[in-house]
């Protein structure tokens, strides 16, 4: 028997996912690392269309 969330989505589809998310965040701060700062938020601010300082700010307020 699975426990069941409202979502629909069972205990161990939602670790995957937030495991997942984890890990995503993970590879940004290794791209941040690896490339530093300035870079990934030019590359933030292009896709977003957001300036500078907006994508440094959402980056931080992530971590």
């Amino acid at each position: 028997m699975k426990d069941k969330f409202e979502s629909g989505l069972t205990k161990q589809e939602i670790w995957h996912n937030s495991c997942f998310v984890f890990y995503v965040l993970q590879m940004l701060e290794r791209f941040e690392w690896i490339f530093g700062a300035s870079a990934l938020q030019s590359f933030y601010s292009a896709f977003v269309n957001t300036p500078l300082d907006k994508g440094a700010f959402y980056f931080k307020s992530i971590n």
